[in-house]
């Protein structure tokens, strides 16, 4: 999506204004997060994912704390993208709407990636935080 806010805003222009788009603050400041964010979400999952790694070349299996935190982080990784899509998407413009724009099928499938019941965060957190708070595991967020 990234990509995709740079193409657009390149020689985009304000409907009423005329101004460029490309040089006023708000898209500066909301592609800059937005890198940020999905940046941040990927160095979180690398991290998760080297951890996969190690405890794959030591042959041992997570404890229970370990697997609802890997589990969270896929979630959080995911929830930050998906704002930094949506931060992108709120100021796109209309265009953007039609189904043959790549823009709308970017902003679909992330949101949808997000609604997965295992990639839910509201369902993760809970998870993790039952973890973090000594309680048992509820099986049905399992």
């Amino acid at each position: 999506m990234i990509d995709v806010y740079k193409e657009l805003t390149q020689n985009r222009v304000r409907a009423y204004t005329g101004a460029s788009v490309r040089e006023s603050i708000p898209p500066l400041l909301r592609i800059a997060e937005s890198y940020q964010q999905v940046a941040a979400a990927r160095a979180y999952l690398e991290k998760t994912w080297q951890e996969h790694k190690e405890y794959g070349e030591r042959h041992e299996y997570p404890t229970r704390y370990v697997l609802a935190h890997w589990r969270t982080n896929q979630a959080y990784a995911i929830k930050m993208c998906v704002e930094a899509v949506n931060r992108l998407w709120a100021v796109m413009g209309a265009s953007n709407w039609y189904e043959d724009r790549e823009a709308q099928r970017l902003w679909h499938e992330s949101n949808m990636t997000a609604a997965h019941a295992y990639t839910d965060y509201d369902v993760c957190a809970q998870i993790l935080g039952r973890e973090l708070l000594g309680l048992e595991p509820d099986p049905s967020l399992l």
